[in-house]
């Protein structure tokens, strides 16, 4: 018999409420964030990008690696650097997307 390790893939509830940001009320100019972390994905927001540059005239398209972008644990050294260039980079940012 073989042991299998299943981990539970949710993260913990908020600790607090808190409301959304505001919206955006146009997106032409912008600057668009996405956190990639699927494999593969690559194709899909490419699809994304293409659609965003030429419907929404954003300004560009910023992609960082879901490590990067971890909303649990502590970011240290180069990965907390990227987090925070991403940050300061982006008007707005998709962190998940649900499938």
């Amino acid at each position: 018999m073989v042991d299998v390790l299943l981990y539970d893939p949710t993260a913990d509830a908020p600790t607090q409420a808190r409301p959304p940001n505001p919206k955006l009320p146009d997106l032409r100019g912008k600057v668009i964030g996405f956190q990639i972390g699927w494999s593969r994905f690559e194709m899909f927001m490419d699809r994304i990008e293409q659609l965003l540059r030429e419907k929404s005239e954003v300004k560009d398209v910023i992609r960082v690696p879901a490590r990067s972008a971890a909303a649990h644990g502590g970011r240290q050294g180069e990965e907390a650097r990227n987090w925070e260039t991403f940050k300061s980079r982006v008007d707005c940012a998709v962190l998940g997307l649900g499938a």
